[in-house]
């Protein structure tokens, strides 16, 4: 493969719960990839880089929201240490009716 992927996907019943934890996400990301990126000169071929967050291509399945956050690295070693610092603020946030879940998909089959 030319590169390596990681889907990280949030899903729950209240569709501004998901999209507000999906941001959040985003913004924790962005700010550990700016520190690799700080390391490397390359800027017309950066070695990680966050696409998202968006919805899901099926945003809406049993009555749940899914939004999608899509890691692209050239090499494993950057995607891997990116995903150390994500561990910690996977799996359910919150409770009840607004709670969310955030899982990641390394090397994802489908990106539905």
């Amino acid at each position: 493969p030319f590169g390596h992927l990681a889907l990280v996907r949030i899903h729950g019943a209240d569709p501004s719960a998901v999209a507000r934890r999906a941001e959040a996400l985003a913004e924790l990301l962005r700010g550990h990839i700016a520190t690799i990126l700080g390391k490397h000169d390359d800027d017309d071929d950066p070695p990680i880089a966050a696409l998202g967050p968006v919805p899901s291509p099926i945003e809406r399945i049993n009555k749940r929201t899914r939004w999608q956050l899509l890691l692209r690295a050239r090499t494993r070693q950057p995607l891997r240490w990116l995903l150390r610092q994500l561990r910690p603020h996977l799996g359910p946030a919150e409770s009840g009716p607004r709670q969310t879940l955030a899982l990641v998909d390394v090397d994802p089959q489908t990106l539905l």
